[in-house]
C-alpha cells in the first residue's frame, strides 16, 4: 500500500533509497484443482522416479549379503556440538 500511495503521489511505482530499490510487479499464476486427477489430460504430467533405496542396501551389505555393484565405504569426519 505504501508502493501504491507513493506511485499515486509521484508517478511513478518505484522507490530507491541508499541501499535497496522497491517497485510493484504484477506476476500471474495456474490454479487448478489439487487432486491431479481433475485436470484434463492434457495438462497431467507422468513422471516416474528411479532413485537407489541406499538405507535398504547399507543393511543387507552389514548383514552380509552381497549386492552387486554396491560396496559399503568408510570415511573419516570431525564432528561438533
Amino acid at each position: 500500500m505504501l508502493l501504491q500511495a507513493h506511485g499515486e503521489l509521484t508517478g511513478t511505482a518505484k522507490l530507491k533509497t541508499k541501499t535497496s530499490s522497491f517497485w510493484t510487479q504484477t506476476s500471474v499464476s495456474v490454479k487448478g484443482p489439487e487432486d491431479p486427477a481433475d485436470w484434463p489430460e492434457a495438462y497431467i504430467d507422468r513422471l516416474v522416479t528411479l532413485r537407489p533405496c541406499k538405507a535398504a542396501a547399507k543393511r543387507d551389505l552389514k548383514a552380509g549379503m552381497d549386492v552387486p555393484g554396491v560396496h559399503l565405504e568408510e570415511t573419516e569426519g570431525v564432528r561438533w556440538r
